[in-house]
């Protein structure tokens, strides 16, 4: 009994602890704390993403990049990412950014993870 019940607990623990990370992050996820504005990034199979972001007032910018995915670590890479709002004092300037992936959610800030995560 005692055997059954370490095996139990030993398949839920690995399971959990594995179900943050998806197996094929590609699709589109959605900012959902946008409000007016609409902002999403889509994750195409060729290692490509596509960022999209419309202001209150109508204002549209976009852009590709490249994504590298870091199963392992369940870690994401946008090369050449472009800020186009969140107050960022350049929004012209790109960087590489580092998020975290999470089950079907893309973590920016882990601090504030409903704000700056988008949703698949």
């Amino acid at each position: 009994m005692k055997g059954i019940f370490l095996t139990l607990i030993i398949i839920t623990i690995t399971f959990s602890c594995n179900s943050g990370c998806p197996p094929d992050i590609t699709g589109k996820y959605i900012n959902k704390y946008a409000g007016e504005e609409y902002h999403y990034v889509q994750l195409f199979s060729d290692s490509t993403y596509y960022h999209y972001f419309k202001s209150s007032e109508g204002i549209i910018n976009s852009h590709y990049g490249d994504w590298l995915f870091f199963k392992e670590d369940c870690e994401l890479v946008l090369k050449d990412w472009i800020n186009y709002d969140w107050n960022i004092e350049d929004k012209a300037n790109t960087v590489h950014t580092l998020i975290k992936v999470s089950g079907n959610e893309l973590v920016f800030v882990p601090d504030d993870n409903y704000r700056y995560s988008f949703y698949k």
